[in-house]
């Protein structure tokens, strides 16, 4: 940086945080372990910037809860301190600092307002430098932050954003509601509360939804992330079920829940169907079905990432240990416990989950007599890029939830 230090990120004392290398040590800038901030978002691209060094200070954007913080680090504070002008978002990323405009330029969001650039200055105001526009939802831009205690203790949470905020009538508070519950995928990305086009299509058509932080996601410590190992489809699954149950248990007007989700977290989806009777439905979109043949499709970057995530030990000890780890938690294997409707939403020139995998499940779901369904799209891969096909398929999901429930 530009104050002679050399900087680097590590996570050792269980969160990301910023240290200062002096030879072959590592020095905290700051107390890491007492902060409870992650200055990191899931490492998976590169060119993410989480914080800058500026002849004025450090500044850092950091995860709180599930919350985006941008902070300030003087020379003589211990701690990290909140930014008043920065506290209207709540998701920064990519910082870039100008020493000579003693600005730092970052793209924020909030609940309710989309991607933007905002200029930061110390004693000053957030002055927009371009922006995308609001939603213009804001009666749907404050979400619950809802806890629940895991069987290890873990503290897990969720966004849960209402779609009868604002509404006050005693009749419209006793009207039935439905409940999305969302699946991140990774699986240790995170679900932030930010705003969401695709979410706000589900609040407008009278869904509640939930978006969950299980055991893995990134923004809640090493020790949360890490949980994950050699457990997924178990502890994601578990956590799912745990938070969900919670949440039903506060509103009991809540008459049907669906869930779903997208690659990992499709398979979650399929996981929780086969192992509880919650939710009315799901669906999966372009989600992994079989662990195995992900683990021989992916690519160079995730070549371990599976037996990471689904092996009792890593490296996994041999290749019959990983390959019955893959048979015991791949979807696949668990079709004769599925009872609930399913949807499979799934691109043709998908790379990552072949569209073979939806097919081959979708095919034994057929045959175990589930109401199953699935739609191809010839020109995605995986995840849907064409706004055409983003709308149909909202608007396939939308149908089947409402045939389900009988609307």
């Amino acid at each position: 940086c530009q104050t002679g230090q050399l900087l680097c990120l590590s996570d050792h004392q269980n969160w990301w945080g910023v240290y200062e290398v002096s030879g072959h040590e590592l020095s905290p800038i700051y107390d890491v372990a007492m902060s409870e901030l992650d200055v990191c978002a899931a490492p998976w691209q590169f060119g993410q910037s989480s914080y800058v060094a500026s002849s004025k200070g450090i500044l850092l954007s950091a995860h709180h809860h599930g919350v985006g913080q941008l902070l300030t680090l003087s020379e003589s504070a211990q701690m990290p301190a909140l930014r008043c002008d920065a506290q209207a978002y709540t998701l920064f990323r990519y910082l870039c600092l100008s020493e000579k405009h003693h600005m730092c330029f970052a793209i924020v969001s909030s609940p309710d307002t989309e991607d933007q650039v905002i200029g930061f200055e110390l004693q000053r105001k957030p002055k927009p430098s371009s922006e995308s526009g609001a939603s213009g939802l804001s009666e749907y831009s404050n979400p619950h932050s809802l806890f629940a205690n895991a069987e290890d203790g873990s503290r897990i949470q969720g966004f849960w954003w209402q779609s009868s905020a604002g509404e006050t009538s005693q009749a419209n508070k006793r009207k039935p509601r439905q409940l999305i519950v969302s699946i991140h995928g990774g699986p240790t990305a995170a679900a932030y509360p930010t705003y969401s086009n695709q979410r706000a299509f589900w609040l407008s058509h009278g869904f509640d939804v939930l978006e969950v932080n299980h055991r893995g996601s990134t923004g809640f410590g090493r020790d949360f992330r890490q949980a994950l190992k050699g457990r997924w489809a178990k502890v994601d699954v578990q956590d799912t079920l745990t938070l969900t149950r919670a949440l039903l248990a506060q509103a009991p007007s809540i008459s049907h829940a669906f869930i779903r989700g997208s690659s990992a977290g499709g398979l979650t989806v399929l996981s929780c169907l086969a192992e509880s009777d919650v939710f009315a439905a799901g669906a999966s979109l372009y989600g992994v079905t079989d662990l195995q043949r992900l683990h021989e499709c992916t690519h160079k970057f995730e070549s371990q990432y599976v037996p990471w995530l689904v092996c009792p030990t890593f490296p996994p000890r041999s290749e019959a240990e990983f390959a019955l780890a893959c048979e015991a938690r791949s979807p696949l294997n668990k079709v004769a416990s599925i009872k609930a409707p399913v949807l499979f939403l799934q691109g043709e020139e998908d790379r990552v989950v072949p569209a073979t995998q939806t097919r081959t499940m979708h095919r034994a779901l057929v045959e175990q007599g589930v109401d199953s369904q699935a739609h191809y799209f010839a020109n995605e891969r995986h995840g849907f890029k064409h706004p055409k096909n983003q709308q149909k398929a909202l608007e396939l999901e939308l149908a089947f939830y409402r045939r389900v429930s009988g609307q």
